[in-house]
């Protein structure tokens, strides 16, 4: 037996096994470009080796996925050619004329060829290239989504799905499914050119009624089970919607539309947290219609209640979670607040959704400080990477790790700052809350820390013992570690008294030299957010020491 760089090349078998472990097509094509004796092996068995790869990049939900590149989608929207626009022009037909005969066209199909056409394929077949690629694009979508679906519905301490391989594949077809859908019933319409110019009362009802028959046609190919899965997707897509701002009221008057725009603009929502992507796909339906536009009504809902119906089997409830029918087991359903009783479950935050606390940077910081210019400019240029991206999370990990690092070295302004795991309390030295009016008579603009009274325990201690206030917190922070889950109350209450904290040192980094004397009511101080003199001349990332201002 012959061998080359170690492998027994004779053995088509061992071979062929390698080129099916091929984890990508990239990977395939280079491994075939190996030797001879590879491409070979590959030439005699190409279809049984592209499908393994194929299964190899998408999953088991490959039929889903192959059913949705190969199926002929283009005659639903396919738009006129020059030849009918030069005819429509000669016969003087209008804009809502133009935009009925594309509707009628698409609405003429016969629904049953639109659900059997192109069947989901099981057996091996050669891709092209350009399969491949689409393949690969969907592939890395629906990964996204699935990893979406784990943190909020099965998971919240991992970023990467944690599903099992029968949940992962439950998700995934369904995924495919609801994109081969939206497919064949797209809300991207030409950019809605052809329908911003057709009044519902333009539209007749026995063409909705042909459109309704062919939605309800491609899903009654499905089993009820599959159907139930789909219901749950469209669920977490639904929830997805309602976590950006404006969401909420948007899936209230325009689910329907929202749904139509397909898993790949769920994706884009929950990264950018916003709805533009949704905006951008179906604008117009979603920004001229008062309620739903008359095709769009019911987009899914309507065929899957008539199906229900002829099935005579009971449809899933409105309440049913996200997790139903696809997961097996959720972890830490019923979990709570790690700080307090408050129940959360896969809504608690901890390292791995972080990054979704609604919140600015300049919002975490301690009392007046966010209305202070000189302590704003450059925090806000420091932290706007961290707003509206995963970033965020990375950047409160920061901020507990800043906390939990100890005393600083001896020297330092922030020297002998207290460990998260054995914090100071504040001494009785003022009373917490950050409202109220300090008094415009000078006092404050010099008041320091040593100006006001000291307890004895500190004016006889030595002077080691005797740190900055930055050192004094508002609670006793001991037992709040990085890799806990908390309620978004009390982590936000924590972030209130370490933000300003870390940006201290921060601060530092970039050139910042704390002034000498610290104010009498530090954060909360009113005259630093309209007295740049005064904000600049005395410390206030510090706790008050006189009270409320």
């Amino acid at each position: 037996m012959r061998f080359r760089m170690g492998l027994p090349v004779d053995n088509a078998d061992l071979i062929d096994r390698i080129l099916q472990f091929c984890p990508t097509f990239s990977t395939l094509q280079s491994a075939i470009l190996v030797s001879k004796d590879f491409y070979n092996v590959y030439s005699t068995h190409p279809r049984s080796i592209t499908r393994a790869v194929a299964y190899n990049t998408v999953g088991a939900a490959l039929p889903s996925a192959l059913r949705v590149i190969r199926y002929p989608h283009y005659p639903t929207f396919e738009e006129p050619t020059s030849e009918d626009e030069d005819e429509d022009e000669e016969r003087g037909d209008d804009f809502v004329e133009l935009a009925l005969k594309i509707i009628r066209k698409q609405a003429a199909m016969d629904p049953y060829e639109m659900a059997n056409a192109c069947p989901e394929e099981h057996s091996p077949s050669v891709l092209t290239t350009q399969e491949k690629n689409e393949l690969i694009k969907y592939a890395e979508t629906v990964k996204k989504l699935e990893d979406i679906y784990s943190l909020t519905t099965k998971d919240r301490t991992s970023k990467t799905s944690t599903l099992t391989t029968d949940e992962s594949f439950i998700f995934r077809r369904a995924v495919y499914r609801i994109i081969h859908f939206c497919k064949l019933f797209p809300s991207e319409r030409d950019d809605d050119e052809t329908l911003q110019h057709i009044d519902q009362a333009d539209l007749p009802m026995d063409l909705i009624k042909k459109v309704q028959q062919q939605r309800t046609a491609v899903l009654n190919v499905y089993d009820s089970e599959e159907l139930r899965e789909i219901c749950s997707v469209l669920k977490f897509m639904k929830e997805v919607y309602g976590t950006v701002e404006g969401g909420d009221a948007l899936v209230n008057s325009h689910l329907d539309i929202l749904l139509s725009c397909g898993p790949e603009i769920v994706v884009d929502v929950w990264n950018e947290r916003s709805l533009q992507s949704a905006e951008l796909h179906a604008g117009f339906l979603l920004d001229s219609w008062g309620d739903q536009h008359p095709l769009y009504a019911g987009y899914f809902s309507r065929s899957l209640e008539d199906i229900w119906l002829r099935r005579n089997v009971k449809p899933p409830k409105d309440d049913e979670p996200a997790s139903k029918y696809i997961l097996d087991e959720v972890f830490g359903a019923n979990d709570t607040c790690s700080q307090c009783p408050t129940p959360g479950g896969l809504k608690l935050l901890n390292k791995a959704n972080w990054g979704r606390l609604p919140a600015f940077p300049v919002q975490l910081l301690r009392g007046k400080l966010q209305y202070t210019r000189t302590v704003t400019q450059l925090y806000n240029q420091a932290t706007a990477p961290y707003y509206g991206t995963d970033a965020l999370g990375e950047w409160i990990e920061d901020i507990f790790t800043h906390n939990l690092a100890g005393p600083a070295p001896a020297g330092s302004s922030l020297a002998g700052i207290v460990s998260n795991n054995a914090p100071a309390p504040v001494t009785p030295l003022f009373l917490p809350g950050d409202d109220g009016e300090d008094e415009e008579n000078g006092d404050d603009s010099v008041g320091a820390s040593g100006g006001g009274a000291v307890p004895a325990a500190l004016v006889h201690a030595p002077p080691q013992a005797q740190p900055r206030m930055i050192n004094q917190y508002t609670r006793d922070w001991s037992g709040w570690d990085v890799d806990m889950s908390y309620c978004e109350p009390c982590l936000r209450a924590f972030l209130l008294d370490h933000t300003w904290r870390w940006w201290h040192a921060e601060w530092q980094k970039r050139g910042w030299t704390p002034p000498s004397d610290d104010c009498w009511y530090g954060y909360n101080c009113n005259t630093q957010t309209h007295n740049h003199v005064h904000a600049a001349k005395l410390n206030h990332l510090c706790p008050p020491t006189r009270g409320n201002p």
